[in-house]
Parts: C-alpha cells; structure tokens; sequence
C-alpha cells in the first residue's frame, strides 16, 4: 500500500494515516513528499487507486487504473472518474450530495459513514488477483 499526496498539508494527514495501518511493513508512506510528476508516475503503475474525489484518481483512470472514490458532498454521476472498471461509493446520508466545498455544520457526516469494509471489498474488487 502506498499513500499519495501532493500539497500543503499531506506530508501530516499521510503520517496520521499511516499510524494507523495495521502492517506497517507493507506500508510506504509518500504522502507530501513527492511531485506532481512522480505522483503520476506512482499512480499509472498502481494496480488500484482508491480515495475520495480528487484529481489522483481522475490521474489514474485516465491511465486505465481501476479506481475507487469515496463521494460524499460531489455528485458521481457528474464527476465520477472515467471508466466502466471504476466504482463510486457513495454514502446514504439525506444530505449528500450537497456540492457544497464545507460541510454545513454536519461533521462531514457523508465522509464518515464510508467504512473500511465497503472500501476494502471495493478494492478486493478491482484487483482480483489479490483475493483468495
């Protein structure tokens, strides 16, 4: 697993997400440490991209990655990443999407409610190859 990044304050998110990973081991942490070039460059030769709806994802369909995005506030059905071999999670909150860029006073309900499950399935997935 490799954690992507590129902007003012990735390098921080990318420890506090690493810290919590299971396998450290199995874990490379590039999170605002890499530019934007090399950031491409991690995605095309990635076997599966997953995250929320940022342009890395949209990166790496356009390199025909499969990828999974967490859709919350944005709407899939207008900015979905490209592709048939993609898929978007989406949460079942009232409010979403709301295509607001703040959350009105909800605490990012639409993002909280993705759990590691549903992300990891999705994932499983894409890349079959690892499921056994």
């Amino acid at each position: 697993v490799t954690l992507v990044g590129v902007g003012e304050g990735q390098e921080s998110l990318g420890m506090k997400l690493a810290n919590t990973f299971h396998s450290p081991d199995r874990l490379v942490n590039l999170a605002g440490k890499i530019s934007l070039t090399q950031l491409i460059s991690v995605l095309q030769s990635s076997k599966c991209v997953f995250g929320p709806d940022t342009g890395p994802g949209h990166i790496a369909a356009a390199f025909g990655v499969p990828v999974v995005t967490l859709f919350g506030p944005t709407d899939p059905l207008r900015v979905a990443p490209f592709g048939r071999e993609n898929i978007a999670l989406t949460s079942s909150v009232g409010c979403a999407p709301c295509l607001r860029r703040k959350c009105p006073g909800l605490d990012k309900i639409c993002m909280r409610m993705h759990s590691v499950e549903d992300v990891a399935n999705a994932v499983l997935s894409r890349i079959p190859q690892f499921v056994q």
